[in-house]
């Protein structure tokens, strides 16, 4: 005697669950397609080595006037920051500094800062010039330092102008000039106009300025 046979289709084995158990299995059915789709989008890919590489900074030893721009009246003065800032590959032992200044400036004075406190001989003054050598002493400065303190300011006929000559320069602990580039300064003669109010004075701002 030959049983006959029953042949379920998947359509057929769905079709004859009961509601509830449908709803379970189409909510874990769509769990885990949601599962491995987010590990195969978000899952992060480490980075081969060659791939990461540090940014190497410019070298640079720069040398300004702190602040570089300035508006004052006629025969006062300004105390300037004379600072040296340094990529990390360097460090400074010795300021050489040869300052030009302008016929419109008050005769600077010049005197050591915190970071280079020992003047190495004596001030030169020139006609137009004022040089000084500092030393940082036995710690080379790096990063950032003021050599010196600059007092100068215009006289009544015009603005003072401020500038490294070619002849300075900042030394390693090997003597070699390691100086990159300098910034000027500049203290603007502060003018009053009679027909207008105090309130209506002219502001100059260092932006504006062709230098």
């Amino acid at each position: 005697m030959v049983l006959p046979t029953t042949s379920l289709t998947t359509t057929d084995w769905f079709r004859d669950m009961d509601s509830k158990l449908k709803l379970i299995f189409i909510f874990l059915l769509l769990a885990g397609l949601g599962y491995f789709g987010y590990r195969r989008i978000f899952t992060p890919t480490p980075l081969a080595i060659n791939q990461i590489s540090a940014p190497t900074p410019s070298p640079y030893v720069a040398l300004t006037f702190e602040p570089n721009f300035e508006v004052k009246n006629a025969n006062t003065t300004t105390r300037w920051g004379i600072t040296v800032s340094l990529s990390p590959e360097f460090s400074a032992k010795t300021a050489r500094l040869d300052i030009a200044y302008s016929q419109n400036c008050l005769t600077p004075t010049i005197t050591a800062g915190d970071a280079f406190p020992r003047l190495v001989g004596p001030v030169g003054m020139g006609e137009g010039t004022i040089k000084a050598t500092f030393s940082a002493g036995s710690a080379p400065v790096t990063q950032y330092g003021i050599i010196a303190y600059l007092t100068t300011g215009p006289k009544a006929e015009g603005n003072c102008q401020l500038s490294f000559s070619s002849n300075t320069q900042i030394l390693d602990t090997g003597n070699q000039n390691i100086l990159t580039s300098t910034t000027p300064g500049l203290i603007k003669l502060k003018t009053i106009d009679p027909n207008l109010p105090p309130f209506k004075q002219p502001v100059y701002k260092p932006d504006t300025l062709s230098r």
